[in-house]
């Protein structure tokens, strides 16, 4: 589930579309890659809403046992940050915290 930030909130100026890969960091983890956003039920998200997204991890290797159900993340446009979300569910159980 993801929350994109309103612009008065330091967030994007824009909507976000299926295909946007902002760069996602997540809490207790220290690493940071771009990711593909895919929205599951509409080609836009306007700020401020809420939503599922599918989200593919370039690099994922750096990320191998490392991410948990319910671990939040930040999503940034270097340098501003401008949304957040929790992992929901995690398709590739590599990824997946043992």
């Amino acid at each position: 589930m993801v929350t994109y930030a309103l612009p008065t909130q330091g967030g994007r100026t824009q909507p976000v579309h299926s295909g946007y890969q902002p760069i996602i960091r997540f809490e207790d983890c220290g690493f940071a890659a771009p990711a593909e956003n895919v929205l599951t039920d509409r080609e836009q998200l306007s700020l401020g809403e809420t939503a599922e997204v599918n989200i593919t991890m370039e690099s994922i290797d750096m990320f191998s046992n490392s991410l948990l159900v319910g671990q939040k993340f930040d999503i940034y446009e270097p340098p501003r940050w401008v949304g957040a979300g929790f992992i929901k569910k995690i398709v590739n159980k590599d990824l997946e915290k043992a």
